[in-house]
């Protein structure tokens, strides 16, 4: 017979704790005696248990009371969240966000407050306008027109439906149907080209001292026309020119010279000899 004080076990020995004792027992709870049973998960075993969470409010924890997790650290979570059945909702932590079901979709309901809408110059800038995308509200009172960037868009006009209004901005041109066709109402005005104004003649004698072929410059003078009606020819030069006879345009007996010249330009004349009769006029 051998007897023992103790229980040998010393697991912090790998080579003794073959040697240590073991004990065998049957673990029976609750009032019916039932045995409390054990088993194996990842080659361990383990003692079958039951346990019951409840919140701080002694509450059970399940489905209808799940248990509020408030994450406050460095800890990562991964949720795998399933579109078809999970569902999170959004708020403050006081107050939840509210959403409204239009048809069979589910949207989250936006409210604006005057104080947070900002609206910059790009923002307002047509030229920024996306052709394909972009669109913009037209109100006519309070009912909105919807006029896409297409719509806009100059280029997409259709000469069937679409229309044109020209003008300054302030005075739009007007418009006569003629038949069945509409033409654009055209005011001719003067041709700012055409003397309209005032007409002078003058009759000068020129001679083999060059000279100022006119008199006197006619105000906002547009044409000037020299005929030289002597028996010799002239000889027709910038004013100041050295020798118009040498560098200037020969008019010969009864020639005509025509030339668009204004109040600002003059002319000399000379004649190859004796007194030249030279008729000239302006116009402005």
């Amino acid at each position: 017979m051998i007897s023992k004080e103790k229980l040998d076990f010393d697991p912090t020995d790998s080579n003794t704790v073959a040697d240590s004792d073991s004990i065998g027992a049957y673990v029976r709870a609750g009032s019916d005696g039932d045995l409390i049973a054990s088993q194996t998960i990842n080659s361990e075993e383990w003692l079958n248990t039951a346990s019951v969470l409840h919140d701080e409010n002694g509450a059970v924890i399940n489905d209808s009371n799940p248990l509020p997790v408030d994450v406050k650290s460095s800890i990562s979570v991964n949720v795998d969240l399933d579109h078809t059945e999970d569902s999170v909702r959004l708020g403050d932590g006081t107050n939840y966000l509210t959403s409204t079901t239009v048809g069979t979709d589910i949207g989250l309901d936006v409210y604006l407050i005057n104080s947070s809408l900002t609206v910059t110059a790009t923002d307002l800038d047509i030229r920024d306008l996306d052709y394909n995308s972009d669109s913009v509200t037209v109100y006519q009172g309070t009912n909105p027109w919807v006029v896409s960037a297409t719509d806009l868009d100059i280029r997409d006009l259709t000469h069937v439906s679409d229309s044109v209004k020209l003008g300054d901005g302030t005075n739009l041109f007007t418009s006569h149907n003629v038949g069945s066709n509409y033409g654009l109402d055209v005011y001719a005005l003067n041709d700012p080209s055409v003397a309209d104004t005032s007409v002078t003649t003058e009759a000068k004698s020129a001679t083999s001292t060059q000279s100022a072929l006119v008199s006197s410059v006619l105000s906002n003078r547009k044409f000037l026309i020299v005929q030289n009606l002597g028996n010799r020819k002239v000889y027709i030069a910038e004013s100041g020119a050295t020798d118009a006879a040498a560098t200037g345009l020969r008019l010969s007996s009864g020639a005509v010279a025509e030339f668009r010249l204004g109040a600002n330009v003059n002319l000399d004349v000379k004649a190859a000899g004796g007194t030249q009769d030279v008729r000239i006029l302006q116009a402005s």
